[in-house]
């Protein structure tokens, strides 16, 4: 419980009758407060008696008078004041006219060149406070203060510091802030740490600064607490890949788990820093990350013209070859071409794993796709060349700017297929050299989420994909999601991002490809760009077919997709809203108002007005993405964060009942999965 603070203000002002008094804060066991007497302004920190007592206000003394320097926020003088009959202590401090690194940073945008700045500011007030035999052991962003004046980082509330050759006055759990304490603090034989568990802190706050996340997470303060023990903090760069190389892994040995692997010795730390600094200076602090936004194109291509694409400005445009003869997709190549976006092919050979019956027809019309047998698998190298030739072939003779390999779909009892498809990579690249061409290949990874369902599943497939690391990696994840619904399943998106931040610790970006909106999660969690398309089938990827498929099926939904609430709503439920709610649901393209522009709550669409609206969807979806790849890639999860629970908001408001693609449930997952 925070100290009484009423009480406390009662006190500082009989002490002071002449000045002003101005509350700061309150923890729990003292409050601050700002005091001018004339032309003098202090802080004064007053201790409640009935939680501090007098040895935790010596000890604060001892502190603060032992440490002296510019980072160290400067000890005055100390006293005492009687009120009903209870005896207060109190500090008098420095003034310091500043804000707490946590409000700075909520507030701006710091490079990495200034955070290593502040790093050192803070590295340099701790030598002192280490030099004194002393760890401050409670080395939050609230105890770190930015002066207005010169920007300089001054340490603050040495209430907790403790000579490292005395016992503690404190009991067990070892005092601190939870999440930010390190693993010795709070593990199955708590310490009360030395001047490395204040690195590790530090090290915490860094990561913090850098990535815009909290370095660890849990659903109740106990949980929080035991986190740093129990959970394995990745890497600043796997979730910043902008983050530059020395500065993650100077973070990297400050937060290891045993104290024996941080520096050692203080001076290394400081070199460690003035090191990363150095090569800030020369490198720069890193650019934000382009994410790529790929439209896939199958059977509705009449609403995909050359000044639709030249409007999109899509990164990538993929077209599905079972849905379009090769001379449609060579005719389309030369469109996207002219809208400037990269060309690429999907091949769709999984279907050979499919009995002939059961394959879509437009794939068994491929010069590749009419096999009578079914694969099961390939005799030698040469079979797999064989293989791989006749499908890259297809794709050049398209015109694309990157071949995307030939690919299977694997469960994981089939991880030899998922294997197949990694090593396909390699015989694309032969079939390349041979003919003197030189283009990217991209290698699929066309999975069932069953893979991260168990962890013996998932460490399989983590070994597959980073057996034969390639540049990029076009992620397929078959899901039993609804169509037009975006992916709700808490495991499969936490095993996505797995992957993904592997993945990108090797050097390996990952595209998320077939996804819904959630495409736009995976990106803010590291995900280098998202590939989707206007109909269910290129919100997720279906497995190869074991027989014919029986369902039939009309005229679906019409689906509008409306940003604020980071999914799509049917015509009929948003001609139901759009008189209340008319400013959330305006369309915000030229498409869509031309859907709209004569009847503002329109349900029944024409082939145009369906086209129209296809086009308005992929707009607002490419320029959702373009905000998201606008924002630094270490605040890209705290932008995210805000935008679901915005929606939430949003969707609060509108109320319900909700169609089962509409239905808001989603983003709870997803706030876990952030």
């Amino acid at each position: 419980m925070p100290a009484d603070r009423e009480f406390l203000e009662r006190v500082v002002v009989a002490a002071f009758p002449d000045a002003a008094v101005d509350h700061l804060g309150t923890g729990g066991f003292a409050s601050t407060f700002k005091v001018t007497q004339g032309e003098e302004v202090f802080a004064v920190k007053a201790l409640d008696p009935s939680k501090a007592g007098d040895i935790r206000s010596e000890r604060e003394q001892r502190a603060l008078i032992a440490v002296s320097s510019d980072n160290v926020v400067r000890y005055l003088r100390a006293g005492e004041y009687v009120l009903n009959e209870k005896t207060v202590r109190y500090l008098v401090m420095e003034f310091i006219d500043g804000k707490p690194l946590t409000h700075v940073a909520a507030t701006e945008q710091f490079t990495f060149a200034r955070v290593v700045e502040i790093a050192r500011d803070v590295v340099t007030g701790l030598r002192a406070v280490w030099d004194a035999d002393l760890a401050h052991r409670d080395l939050t962003p609230n105890n770190i203060m930015i002066r207005t004046d010169d920007g300089r980082a001054v340490i603050v509330d040495l209430g907790i510091a403790r000579h490292l050759d005395l016992e503690t006055v404190t009991i067990l759990p070892t005092p601190g802030t939870p999440g930010w304490m390190a693993p010795e603090q709070v593990g199955f034989d708590p310490q009360h740490g030395d001047w490395r568990s204040d690195q590790y802190v530090l090290g915490l706050v860094l990561f913090w600064l850098v990535t815009g996340t909290e370095p660890f997470t849990g659903n109740n303060i106990e949980e929080i607490w035991q986190a740093p023990a129990r959970q394995d903090l990745r890497s600043a760069r796997s979730v910043n890949p902008d983050v530059p190389d020395m500065l993650s892994d100077v973070i990297g040995q400050m937060t290891a788990r045993q104290p024996f692997q941080r520096y050692l010795q203080p001076e290394q730390l400081a070199a460690a820093l003035d090191a990363a600094a150095t090569a800030l200076v020369t490198t720069g602090g890193g650019p934000t990350s382009q994410l790529m936004f790929g439209l896939i194109i199958g059977q509705l291509k009449g609403f995909a013209d050359q000044s639709f694409l030249n409007g999109l400005a899509a990164e990538a445009v993929v077209l599905d070859a079972k849905n379009m003869n090769g001379t449609t997709a060579r005719d389309l190549c030369t469109t996207i071409s002219t809208a400037g976006s990269l060309r690429f092919v999907d091949p769709a050979n999984y279907h050979d794993r499919s009995p002939l019956a059961a394959r879509v027809a437009g794939y068994t019309s491929l010069p590749y796709g009419g096999s009578q047998a079914v694969l099961t698998g390939f005799a030698d190298d040469a079979a797999r060349l064989d293989y791989a030739r006749a499908i890259v072939e297809y794709q050049l003779a398209c015109n694309v700017d990157v071949i995307i390999a030939p690919y299977f779909y694997a469960r994981p009892a089939e991880i030899t297929w998922l294997r197949e498809s990694l090593r396909m990579r390699r015989f694309a690249e032969d079939v390349l050299k041979v003919k003197n061409i030189t283009l990217p290949v991209w290698p699929v990874a066309a999975i069932s989420a069953e893979f991260f369902q168990a962890h013996t599943h998932e460490a399989a497939l983590l070994n597959e994909l980073t057996a034969d690391l390639p540049e990029t990696l076009y992620l397929l994840v078959h899901t039993t999601q609804a169509s037009n619904h975006p992916l709700r399943n808490e495991q499969v998106l936490t095993g996505m991002r797995s992957a993904i931040d592997l993945l990108r610790q090797a050097g390996t970006q990952t595209v998320v490809g077939r996804r819904f909106s959630e495409g736009l999660l995976l990106c803010a969690l590291g995900a280098a760009g998202w590939t989707t398309g206007v109909s269910g089938v290129y919100h997720d990827l279906p497995p190869h077919l074991d027989a014919p498929d029986p369902s039939g099926g009309g005229q679906g939904n019409d689906w509008f997709y409306v940003p604020k609430l980071l999914n799509s709503l049917t015509l009929q439920r948003r001609a139901a809203l759009q008189p209340a709610h008319s400013t959330l649901l305006s369309p915000g393209t030229f498409s869509g108002q031309a859907v709209f522009a004569s009847n503002a709550q329109r349900i029944t669409l024409d082939t145009a007005a369906r086209y129209d609206l296809q086009r308005h969807n992929m707009q607002s979806m490419r320029e959702h993405l373009a905000a998201l790849s606008a924002v630094p890639s270490g605040q890209r999860i705290t932008t995210m964060r805000q935008w679901v629970r915005d929606a939430q908001t949003e969707y609060a408001n509108l109320g319900g009942p909700w169609h089962s693609g509409e239905n808001p449930s989603f983003l709870a997952d997803w706030l876990k999965v952030l």
